[in-house]
């Protein structure tokens, strides 16, 4: 429970949904590193992909001070450009065991959260803590957007305020895997 190595989100772009790149686009080549990706420090800006750049990534940050590190538990969800995923971090105290949750929900070409203080509060915030593990995720359509549904592991269910709308976006393949050193 107190591993402190820190979990990472890339997104990489490899083609699309109908052409995926079975091999590395001109200039790149697999594995893909750190190196060919830009670094979101802040999911509220997010960030423009340079050229000479095939996507970008993200350094998880919950955790420490006595408690685990947050891990990607769960499989990550993708809808009309937005990716989101869950991120827990489980207590290190053997007397009070334990997970906290966080669920992020980005744009896929920038890394920028599209979760918000509330429906009428659109200032942006890097993701929404619960502080019960969260175990699911998926989308629902709200009028005119899609909006995460969470649940966490008491049971309860809740939809944390995200922005109007969403730029169309063109079909795009998702996977997910977690990489080991």
């Amino acid at each position: 429970m107190s591993n402190a190595q820190v979990q990472t989100m890339y997104a990489i772009k490899d083609g699309t949904k109908t052409a995926p790149n079975a091999i590395a686009p001109p200039g790149f080549s697999f594995p893909i590193g750190r190196s060919s990706l830009q670094q979101v420090t802040d999911l509220t800006t997010g960030v423009v992909v340079p050229a000479g750049k095939i996507g970008w990534f993200y350094d998880l940050t919950g955790g420490g001070g006595g408690t685990g590190t947050e891990r990607i538990t769960f499989p990550l969800v993708a809808n009309a450009g937005v990716i989101t995923w869950i991120g827990n971090t489980p207590s290190s105290s053997a007397c009070a065991p334990g997970v906290s949750g966080r669920v992020y929900a980005v744009g896929y070409d920038t890394g920028k959260s599209i979760l918000v203080v509330s429906p009428t509060n659109l200032t942006p915030v890097p993701f929404f803590s619960d502080i019960y593990g969260l175990v699911k995720i998926q989308f629902i359509k709200v009028g005119d957007r899609i909006e995460p549904l969470i649940s966490d592991r008491s049971g309860g269910v809740s939809v944390p305020p995200s922005v109007p709308g969403g730029a169309a976006q063109p079909a795009r393949r998702l996977n997910w895997r977690a990489i080991l050193n």
